[in-house]
C-alpha cells in the first residue's frame, strides 16, 4: 500500500478486487454448502464453481497473502522514493494506523452492544471474534492491545478481525529494509533463508509475522525486475499465458481432487498462491490490454479504498445481517457491499487521504 501520489493502477485494480473477494467469503460463511465447499470443511453439492478459478472471487485468505506480496511491490517502491528510514516509517504508519483506530474504536463500541450471532449461522471462528463484550478493566486492556497491534494471549476477541495482517504489515514494514537489503545482495540465498524460518515461525507465535516474509521478498522481486519481466513476457506473448498461469497457481488448492487436497498442508498451498500473485502482478503489469482493463474508473477507485474496505467491511455485514435477521439473504449481501463501500469511500476521503499527506 502506497502514497497517493506513487500509485500504480493495475495493482490498484488487483489489491481492490482482493479486498472485495474478502468481503465475498465472510458473505459465503452464511452459506453453508459454499462455506463447505470454499473451506474445505465437507461436501460442496451443488457448488460446481467452486472447482474453477472463478472461486478466487471468494477466497479471502489467498487475496490476503495477495496483500502482503502487493505490499512488498509497494514497500520497495516507497523505499526507492524515501530512503530515509525515519520518514519511510513514519509514512507508512501514517497509512495504516488512522483508519485501523477508526475501525477498532466501530468495532469495540458495536461489541459493547450487540447479542450474540449464533443464532445468525455465522462460521464459529466469527462468533469468537466478534462476541459481545461488557465494559470492565479486561475490556480496556485488550483494547489498549488492539490499539498497539499486540496480539492477546488465549482466545482474543477481534475488534477488528483482519487485525492480525496489519500486525503483519507493520512489522514487516519496520524489518522490509533490512529484508530489501539481503534479498537484493544475495537473492538466492535470502530466499533459501526465508524459506527455512517460514515453518519454524509456525511453532513460533513470537515469530509468526516472519512466516509471511517471503511474499514480500516476491513483490520486492517483482518490483525490482519489472523491466526485465516485462520484456520477456512480452517477447513471445507470454503475458496471457502467465496470467492463466497465475490465477490457477492462485487456486490450485480448489482445482485438484478432494484426495489430494486432503493431503496437502494448507502451508503448501501457500506457496502458489504467493507465486501465482506474482506472475499475475508480472503479466498485468507487462500487458498494455490488462493495464487499460485496469485501469478502468471504477476498478482504481475500487483499489483506491481498498484498505478501508477490509478493514469495515466484516463489521457491516455484522450490522446488516443482525439488523435485518428475517431479510432474504441476497437482499442483505446486497445491503453489505454497498454499505461497505461508501464507508470505504468516507473513510479514505476523510482519514486515509488526509493522514497519508500529512504523513
Amino acid at each position: 500500500m502506497t502514497h497517493p501520489q506513487s500509485r500504480v493502477a493495475a495493482l490498484d485494480a488487483l489489491r481492490g478486487l482482493a479486498a472485495l473477494s474478502v468481503i465475498g467469503y465472510h458473505l459465503s460463511t452464511l452459506l453453508p454448502d459454499v462455506n463447505a465447499a470454499v473451506n474445505r470443511s465437507g461436501p460442496d453439492a451443488g457448488v460446481w464453481w467452486a472447482h474453477t478459478p472463478l472461486v478466487g472471487l471468494v477466497a479471502g485468505h489467498n487475496a490476503v497473502m495477495f496483500f502482503f506480496v502487493l505490499s512488498g511491490f509497494a514497500l520497495a517502491a516507497m523505499q526507492r522514493r524515501v530512503p530515509d528510514l525515519t520518514a519511510f516509517l513514519t509514512r507508512r504508519a501514517a497509512r495504516i494506523y488512522p483508519p485501523y483506530l477508526l475501525a477498532l474504536v466501530l468495532g469495540a463500541a458495536f461489541s459493547l452492544t450487540q447479542g450474540p450471532l449464533t443464532r445468525l449461522g455465522y462460521a464459529g471462528w466469527i462468533q469468537a471474534h466478534v462476541r459481545p463484550q461488557e465494559w470492565s478493566l479486561e475490556f480496556l486492556n485488550l483494547f489498549v492491545a488492539h490499539a498497539l497491534l499486540v496480539t492477546p494471549s488465549g482466545d482474543p476477541v477481534a475488534f477488528v478481525p483482519g487485525m492480525w495482517s496489519l500486525r503483519v504489515e507493520i512489522i514487516m514494514s519496520a524489518l522490509f529494509p533490512l529484508l530489501a537489503f539481503t534479498v537484493r545482495r544475495w537473492p538466492a540465498t535470502a530466499l533459501l533463508v526465508l524459506a527455512t524460518i517460514t515453518p519454524l515461525a509456525e511453532l513460533l507465535s513470537a515469530l509468526e509475522p516472519l512466516r509471511y516474509a517471503w511474499l514480500f521478498a516476491l513483490g520486492l522481486l517483482v518490483h525490482d525486475h519489472q523491466r526485465t519481466l516485462t520484456a520477456w513476457l512480452t517477447s513471445r506473448g507470454r503475458r496471457w499465458g502467465t496470467f492463466a498461469l497465475g490465477g490457477a497457481l492462485y487456486t490450485l488448492m480448489w482445482l485438484l481432487p478432494a484426495s489430494v487436497q486432503g493431503a496437502v498442508r494448507n502451508e503448501t498451498f501457500d506457496v502458489t498462491v504467493g507465486v501465482g500473485a506474482a506472475l499475475v502482478m508480472a503479466a498485468a503489469l507487462a500487458s498494455s490490454g490488462a493495464r487499460r482493463a485496469l485501469a478502468w474508473g471504477p476498478l482504481r477507485w475500487l483499489g483506491r479504498v481498498s484498505y478501508s474496505l477490509y478493514l469495515y467491511g466484516l463489521l457491516i455485514q455484522v450490522v446488516v445481517f443482525r439488523s435485518l435477521p428475517h431479510a432474504p439473504y441476497a437482499l442483505n449481501a446486497a445491503l453489505t457491499v454497498g454499505a461497505a463501500l461508501g464507508a470505504a469511500q468516507l473513510s479514505y476521503h476523510f482519514v486515509e487521504r488526509r493522514a497519508a499527506r500529512r504523513g
